[in-house]
């Protein structure tokens, strides 16, 4: 390698001395082997001079710089053939077939704007093993977010301009879109994580939030490079508009629910006017809303109450009109959107329970001469207050015993003692009138014959 990095360094000095030098036809021998060896490594065509001049500009080439810092040239400039040889060995040999995954990631949070100053999101390009040859990339953008033409400044109307290691780098249009208009680099022999990022514009316009969408795009040397995630977006979150900070369920506090009235606690992150009932909107419900402010904070309580929320089985949604008029002090208007909690729905479950069977479990057939009577009583959903005083037997002077069942919806039913050792005769399990079942929401079992089987009797 020393040798061929010497007869490298010979040939660039070649290329620069006298051109009436002896030696011009073994030089322009070395052009074909070089440019040979060149085109096999790297796909670059060139084809010798018949002038037998050293370096001629019709052999001129311009090269990816395989060591190009972020922000500076993309190539290598106008080189003749002598120097040629020494860059196929400043490349190496061609990507060997090997598998590396290149991605980028960005920050979770999304970030506000804020009123003046800046603020730097960093995005991170990886690859997940090490290449014996260096890769190139760049970066395009894309999104709702206006990018900075200046270099070193915020254009007119900019919310971002691209920055890496500190110092800006310049965005231009592409084919590709808008785009970093050089190649960056992970050097050969690494897989260290490469970070760069945008510069956001704070200020005090009202505006949606933004987003800005970053891609990575492989440019050379990318023959044996996978591509993970390749794109990514963040959020410019604009903070000067009065915002939704949170939407909860207030009463009831939990769903689902079978209450006759809803109550929503909205919350705003500043002071503001203009709120009443005409600003929200209801759906899954011909219930009516009323607004009322929260003493003390930038809180409201929205309630739905009335029209068929006493027999509702399904969803009710709060969510804001679209001619909502709530604005802050300065009449700046609301941004809906909640950053924070949003428990804007409630599931209605006015449905009461059923019993779906009543089955023989111990013993599981009919007629016995056991001395006790076993039935499973099942229920379609979780039922509560199930005990003994829920239930009767005739045709015996048995007592009653209840259990649950764990992990069902189910109960055992025990009729014992009394009469039941000398019995002959039929014993019927059945329902008290006056029994207190219900669900969690409240909703009492008011239809106690079984949907599905029935098997309430024992021959004895």
């Amino acid at each position: 390698m020393g040798k061929k990095r010497a007869r490298s360094r010979a040939l660039l000095q070649a290329e620069t001395g006298d051109a009436n030098q002896e030696g011009g036809g073994h030089f322009w021998l070395i052009q074909v082997v070089a440019m040979t060896a060149i085109k096999a490594a790297s796909g670059f065509l060139l084809e010798p001079s018949t002038s037998g001049d050293r370096c001629s500009s019709s052999r001129r080439v311009l090269l990816p710089h395989p060591r190009a810092a972020v922000g500076g040239p993309s190539v290598l400039g106008s080189l003749c053939c002598a120097s040629l040889f020494g860059l196929l060995l400043a490349f190496g040999p061609a990507p060997e077939a090997q598998a590396q995954t290149l991605s980028i990631s960005a920050p979770a949070e999304r970030a506000n704007e804020g009123n003046s100053g800046t603020r730097d999101v960093t995005f991170t390009v990886s690859l997940s093993s090490a290449v014996s040859y260096p890769i190139f990339y760049r970066f395009c953008f894309s999104g709702t977010a206006t990018w900075s033409s200046n270099l070193t400044s915020f254009s007119t109307g900019a919310d971002y301009r691209l920055i890496g290691n500190g110092n800006d780098i310049s965005i231009s249009t592409t084919t590709n879109g808008n785009c970093h208009p050089g190649n960056i680099i992970i050097s050969s022999g690494t897989t260290s994580d490469q970070t760069y990022a945008i510069r956001i514009k704070g200020d005090t316009a009202a505006e949606p939030d933004e987003t800005v969408i970053v891609t990575l795009v492989p440019t050379v040397n990318t023959s044996s490079i996978t591509l993970g995630t390749s794109t990514v977006i963040y959020t410019i979150l604009d903070d000067d508009r009065p915002r939704v900070t949170s939407i909860t369920r207030q009463t009831p506090p939990s769903s689902p629910t079978a209450a006759d009235s809803l109550t929503w606690r909205v919350t705003f992150d500043e002071a503001v006017q203009n709120v009443d009932a005409a600003d929200f909107q209801i759906a899954g419900t011909t219930a009516s809303l009323a607004v009322a402010g929260v003493d003390g904070t930038n809180a409201y309580d929205v309630t739905a109450s009335g029209g068929d929320l006493a027999s509702l089985s399904g969803t009710v949604t709060l969510s804001f009109a679209d001619d909502q008029n709530i604005q802050d002090s300065n009449g700046v208007t609301l941004y809906t959107n909640p950053t924070g909690t949003n428990e804007n729905t409630f599931v209605m479950d006015n449905t009461a329970p059923r019993v779906t069977s009543i089955t023989r479990q111990t013993p599981s057939s009919s007629p016995t001469a056991a001395d006790s009577l076993t039935w499973r009583v099942t229920f379609d959903e979780a039922v509560q207050n199930v005990d003994l005083a829920d239930f009767q037997v005739s045709g015996t002077t048995a007592s009653l015993t209840a259990a649950g069942v764990d992990g069902t919806n189910a109960y055992d039913v025990t009729a014992s003692g009394g009469d039941l050792a000398g019995l002959n005769g039929t014993v019927t399990l059945s329902f008290v009138n006056g029994q207190n079942i219900e669900d969690s929401n409240g909703n009492a079992l008011t239809t106690t014959t079984p949907t599905g089987t029935n098997q309430n009797t024992f021959v004895v």
